[in-house]
């Protein structure tokens, strides 16, 4: 799905042949400290809701030596001093491959999932509007903040909630544009500014909306603050009880923003085991253990293709989601958090690291270790 990195491994190749000839300290890294393969039989299907299930992966239709070919690149990496944590793979429900390349981390720790946030964000928006709590998505978004006197206010009624969820507003946002330590980066002097409602709303427009996607943290932001005026529950509170609690996610922290709203765009810790028990619940089309939690035609559109991202070939954006044009579905957070799914395959992919996001081929690997190791390790 994405194209061949060979010759940057043939640069790593090179560096490591170079470095090796150097007096430098042994590399003897404590992690990872555990067999990265899955063992056990398939013994069908079944909700982990408890706890995850483990096989082999040739009980799955995955090669185990593809997968050991991974894990050895990821030790490769730590020796080029990249920050990664860890790697889960589940196919058809049961884990095939897991490791954590940290001291600091295990599945039974909670990791940063940056904004993979948003995805989690989405879909309690969307069982807030299926329960009728939020009204259609062509409600224009002002609707929704009578108490703000807006500045530049010319074409802002045309934008509606949808301009929201696919980052189509219009306004002018320089988020990817600019490295979140630099001062031009506009979340960054949201931040600064307190996260507040205003600095968002009165940004002048440069698109018209529903027309270009620019990715948008703050209006990401601004979804929590509609479903907790909605609904009288924060977003955090209302995740817990319609999606945390079924899935049997009892352990998350999400932090509250200077407004009294929980971060919609950023900010919840989960464990990387309960953040796939929501990749599996997707692919589920909502249903957990005969329960619909979220509507399947929420799900449907929510990882639709609604708009051409423009900055990543092939790459689409759907409701807070990532979309390929492969149909890979993928929630994404800053330094290599990725959820991926691929329905196809039934698969689920997930990674944790913290990259250096000036560093393009760091930022890259994740996406690389699919394409080089996970697909083609599926042999059925």
């Amino acid at each position: 799905m994405r194209r061949s990195a060979t010759y940057i491994w043939l640069i790593i190749t090179l560096f490591l042949t170079a470095t090796s000839c150097e007096k430098e300290r042994d590399f003897s890294p404590q992690f990872p400290s555990r067999a990265i393969l899955g063992s056990g039989p398939y013994l069908g299907p079944y909700w982990p809701t408890a706890a995850w299930k483990t096989c082999m992966p040739e009980q799955v239709g995955m090669d185990s030596e593809m997968l050991r070919k991974m894990n050895e690149d990821m030790v490769l990496q730590m020796r080029l001093h990249i920050d990664v944590h860890s790697v889960l793979v589940i196919r058809k429900g049961y884990i095939v491959a897991e490791q954590y390349y940290s001291d600091e981390f295990s599945n039974d720790s909670l990791h940063y999932v940056f904004s993979c946030t948003k995805s989690v964000t989405s879909a309690v928006f969307g069982i807030a509007c299926d329960r009728g709590f939020i009204p259609g998505l062509g409600t224009a978004l002002l609707d929704f903040f009578p108490e703000c006197r807006v500045e530049n206010p010319e074409g802002k009624d045309a934008i509606t909630l949808e301009h929201a969820l696919t980052m189509t507003d219009g306004f002018e946002w320089y988020e990817m544009q600019y490295l979140y330590s630099d001062d031009r980066n506009t979340f960054l002097q949201w931040r600064n500014n307190d996260g507040s409602i205003p600095f968002i709303l009165d940004r002048p427009l440069i698109n018209t909306p529903g027309e270009v996607f620019n990715y948008n943290s703050g209006i990401s932001h601004l979804l929590s603050i509609i479903l907790q005026k909605q609904t009288g529950m924060r977003l955090d509170s209302f995740a817990a009880k319609e999606i945390f609690n079924p899935l049997g996610i009892s352990d998350f922290y999400w932090p509250i923003n200077q407004d009294g709203a929980a971060r919609g765009y950023s900010g919840l810790h989960l464990r990387p085991r309960d953040l796939a028990k929501f990749g599996l619940l997707y692919l589920n089309g909502g249903l957990w253990d005969k329960k619909q939690l979220i509507s399947e035609s929420w799900v449907s559109e929510s990882t639709g293709k609604h708009i051409l991202r423009g900055d990543i070939p092939g790459m689409y954006y759907g409701y807070q989601w990532w979309v390929h044009e492969n149909r890979l579905i993928a929630a994404v957070g800053f330094g290599g958090q990725i959820l991926m799914l691929i329905p196809e395959y039934d698969l689920i992919v997930l990674f944790n690291n913290y990259h250096n996001e000036a560093d393009g081929f760091q930022m890259e690997t994740p996406w690389r270790l699919l394409d080089t190791y996970i697909i083609p390790a599926i042999l059925k």
